[in-house]
């Protein structure tokens, strides 16, 4: 139950957009959300320019206007990085128009006890 209240919390993000290395006439573009706030969370996609902005569009609190965007996309383009300050948005969110979180240690499977193993 309280992971689910955390899901519903709106949270503050930093978003990362980091340019990788490939082709140049439709760039691939690693997006990193990361958490500014009291949920320490990190959510990652990846595609293209315009893949990356949809996903930004969808969020109902998204504040980012079009010559932010054209800002974003002339720095990226020239430094392979940039960023947008704060943008507000649940992990249910987030995680709803395709993010994968990726902060979490990945789940080991059980260990098989001697008894069982035989």
């Amino acid at each position: 139950m309280i992971e689910n209240s955390v899901h519903a919390t709106n949270a503050t993000f930093c978003i990362h957009l980091i340019a990788l290395p490939g082709r140049r006439r439709r760039p691939q573009v690693r997006m990193l959300f990361v958490a500014t706030t009291d949920v320490h969370a990190v959510y990652e996609g990846q595609g293209s320019w315009v893949r990356c902005m949809r996903w930004i569009q969808k969020l109902p609190f998204s504040c980012i206007n079009k010559h932010d965007l054209a800002t974003a996309k002339r720095e990226l383009g020239r430094d392979r990085y940039t960023a947008f300050p704060t943008i507000t948005a649940s992990l249910f969110e987030l995680e709803s128009i395709g993010l994968q979180r990726v902060d979490r240690e990945p789940q080991a499977p059980p260990i098989a006890s001697p008894r069982t193993a035989r």
